[in-house]
């Protein structure tokens, strides 16, 4: 009968320690799947001062980061808002949004904004 107690308590304490460990990389995959990507609607070509009023903050609430994309093969805005934003999302997890965003189609395209972190 020790036996048998001693085969549970191990048995269980196995299957315990499992769980355990499925539960805490479930939880990861869970705030890997519902962490959002930085979405191109986040980019905007409006002021800090604009912005930050219409949300109701100060100018000291965020962090500002440069951020531009170059001959990264597209021709269109569309494809570098697509750029831009994959780099903020890669970059700046924290990212609000990215303000003053300009696209200047000459023979080397470049696109660039300010990415505004909350504090």
């Amino acid at each position: 009968m020790e036996a048998l107690y001693k085969y549970a308590s191990r048995t269980f304490a196995a299957v315990g320690l499992v769980g355990a460990l499925l539960a805490i990389d479930g939880q990861n995959s869970i705030n890997a799947q519902t962490k959002s990507p930085f979405k191109e609607d986040r980019i905007l070509n409006v002021s800090l001062r604009d912005y930050v009023d219409s949300v109701g903050k100060k100018l000291s609430d965020y962090r500002m980061n440069g951020v531009y994309v170059h001959n990264a093969g597209f021709q269109i805005p569309e494809r570098c808002e697509t750029i831009l934003a994959e780099k903020v999302g890669k970059n700046f997890p924290n990212a609000e949004v990215v303000i003053n965003f300009n696209y200047h189609p000459t023979n080397y395209y470049v696109c660039y904004g300010v990415v505004l972190i909350p504090k």
